[in-house]
């Protein structure tokens, strides 16, 4: 159980504090989580958490409240493998218009989210991981808006060798950014990738790492994200001409 207070009047431009909100500010909440194993190959685990805005923020217009709830269930099918079922539901505070109204009205935005993932050991040196993702969102005053993710990942790692390989092949197809969803991807050390994916498109990536000597290894990794239903990505300084993305990582590890 964690309870938050994060006063309006708090700011704090480096911080990593747990809350709903990427900065701790103008924030009260409590989490409450818990995790069971009611079978023997079942392990059960949910959380809910409940906060309030006392002031005004970004696309909200008065004070308001949220929730936000989650369960997840994994059932260990054997040894190499198990199935992993979730479900989570976040309630978050929106501004609306009506057309006869000058001002702002407050509503909720309600996203549900379903996943269904698994992982497999296939042989000593090859894991797998396969995923789908649904996600549907209802709004004030907007048509009912759904999103999937669906993607394969191999994991290689042959015994006795300092050598692995991984991949994922991905594909994603949203009504808009308020569907959108996400993916955890490895990556090279002292980094992470969580990519937001929205639109319509598909993305792979692929990492290997080495043992060039016994003090000096090496890691690669090579990701791009194509997308069909438009010719520029992001804007401003960030702004692409076409249709892919691509990022391209290297670091060199020396160890004395």
């Amino acid at each position: 159980m964690v309870y938050r207070n994060y006063q309006k009047n708090y700011v704090n431009n480096f911080n990593a504090a747990f809350g709903e909100s990427s900065n701790s500010t103008n924030e009260k909440g409590l989490y409450m989580g818990m995790v069971a194993t009611p079978l023997s190959k079942i392990t059960l685990s949910a959380y809910a958490d409940f906060f309030r805005y006392d002031w005004l923020r970004y696309s909200v217009d008065a004070p308001s409240s949220g929730q936000e709830y989650s369960v997840q269930l994994v059932y260990n099918i054997s040894r190499r493998g198990d199935l992993v079922f979730g479900y989570r539901q976040l309630i978050n505070p929106m501004n609306y218009s009506l057309n006869d109204e000058k001002m702002n009205q407050l509503g909720e935005s309600k996203r549900d989210y379903y996943r269904l993932q698994f992982n497999y050991q296939a042989l000593s040196w090859l894991k797998l991981q396969s995923r789908v993702e649904i996600t549907s969102r209802n709004a004030p005053d907007k048509d009912p808006e759904t999103g999937y993710l669906i993607y394969q990942g191999f994991q290689m790692k042959p015994v006795n060798k300092d050598l692995s390989v991984s991949f994922r092949y991905l594909l994603f197809d949203t009504d808009s950014y308020d569907t959108r969803l996400y993916a955890f991807e490895q990556d090279v050390p002292f980094s992470f990738s969580v990519p937001a994916f929205s639109g319509k498109g598909s993305r792979f990536y692929l990492m290997f790492s080495s043992a060039i000597t016994r003090n000096i290894s090496v890691i690669l990794r090579f990701a791009q994200t194509y997308y069909s239903d438009r010719n520029i990505i992001s804007s401003g300084p960030d702004e692409i001409s076409g249709n892919k993305k691509s990022d391209v990582k290297a670091v060199l590890k020396i160890s004395f």
